[in-house]
C-alpha cells in the first residue's frame, strides 16, 4: 500500500466512523500483522505495517535453510510513542531512522528521528 493509499484509507475510515458505519475505536498497537514493508536500522531488521510499531525479526541462514525468527514489536526503549508507516527512511549520511505515522482516523500525523 502506498502512502497516498494509506491516507485515502484513513479518510474513508474517518468518514465511515462519522456516519456510524464503523465504531469509533482507538487503535491499540501490537495488534497488526507486519506484512507491508521491511527496513533495516541499527543492526536490526523490521517488518512493517502502517498501523503498528515496527516488528523486529532476525534472519538465520544455514547451508540448507533460511529461518525468520520473530523477536517482537519494538518501541525503541519507549522512545517511540506512535505507529510507524511501512515506508520509513534511513539517512545514508547520518544513519538516522526517519519515521512517521498517522492515526487511522486522520486526526494527526507523528514524526520521529532515531539516531544511529
Amino acid at each position: 500500500m502506498t502512502c497516498a493509499a494509506g491516507l485515502v484509507k484513513s479518510l474513508f475510515i474517518d468518514f465511515a466512523q462519522k456516519i456510524g458505519y464503523l465504531p469509533n475505536t482507538n487503535v491499540k498497537y501490537q495488534n497488526f500483522t507486519a506484512n507491508t514493508g521491511v527496513a533495516h536500522h541499527s543492526k536490526k531488521t523490521f517488518a512493517l505495517v502502517e498501523a503498528d510499531y515496527p516488528f523486529n525479526v532476525v534472519f538465520e541462514r544455514s547451508e540448507k535453510s533460511l529461518d525468520i525468527k520473530s523477536i517482537g514489536h519494538d518501541n525503541f526503549d519507549g522512545d517511540l510513542t506512535h505507529n510507524v508507516s511501512a515506508h520509513p527512511a534511513v539517512d545514508k549520511k547520518t544513519g538516522e531512522f526517519l519515521t512517521f505515522g498517522y492515526h487511522v482516523d486522520g486526526s494527526y500525523l507523528s514524526y520521529s528521528v532515531f539516531n544511529k
